[in-house]
């Protein structure tokens, strides 16, 4: 009896140890690019374009416990140019999401995962209109449902890919214009999107 408590004490202690090394905070950084399609609302004038493709740049943090990841994910476009290019307008895109992950392993070193991501948008649209210069800032939602492949390349680093599709929508309806402009009717901005990734462990 005593052999059997302790054997069994014994196991606890080794499966302990064994969630704690599977515990671990992530931090992961990616650059890609994200295209939007059926006329999205990327700019705030009335539009004809069909869709707009930007490079995109991320860095999530998260706790990893065992197959499952929580995190939070900052993302980034920068300056991504319209076809209003007489008004030179341009939009720049921040996303804020919450990050859930679910991790599977396909030997020692490669692991895939599916996850979503789901949090606010900011975008700020700049253009020029009779020589003055207009800022137009407008909040959103976006989510995420994602897919990737990482393959690690020591015990605290890693590298990989993902991609996935993204739902988003702009809140503000109307916009103050300049004279003889027409809002873009569209306020969805959905597509989808691919990145390499470079991760560390801590």
């Amino acid at each position: 009896m005593k052999k059997i408590v302790f054997l069994a004490i014994g196991l606890l202690f080794v499966c302990n140890i064994r969630a704690q090394k599977n515990n671990h905070t992530v931090m992961e950084s990616g650059v890609g690019v994200s295209t939007y399609l059926n006329y999205p609302a990327v700019s705030v004038l009335s539009d004809a374009c069909e869709k707009y493709s930007s490079v995109r740049e991320s860095v999530l943090l998260g706790r990893r416990h065992g197959q499952v990841l929580y995190g939070f994910k900052v993302q980034y476009q920068q300056d991504m140019s319209t076809s209003m290019l007489n008004e030179k307008e341009t939009m720049n895109l921040s996303a804020f999401s919450l990050t859930l992950r679910d991790y599977a392993s396909f030997g020692e070193k490669v692991e895939g995962y599916i996850g979503m991501n789901l949090g606010l948008s900011y975008t700020i649209n700049k253009l020029e209109a009779s020589g003055v210069n207009y800022d137009f800032n407008r909040f959103g939602f976006l989510g995420e449902f994602e897919i990737g492949l990482q393959c690690r390349l020591s015990e605290s680093t890693f590298m990989g890919i993902n991609g996935g599709v993204d739902i988003g929508r702009h809140l503000k309806k109307d916009l103050e214009l300049p004279a003889t402009y027409t809002q873009n009717s569209t306020q969805n901005f959905n597509g989808y999107h691919i990145a390499v990734v470079f991760g560390v462990r801590l």
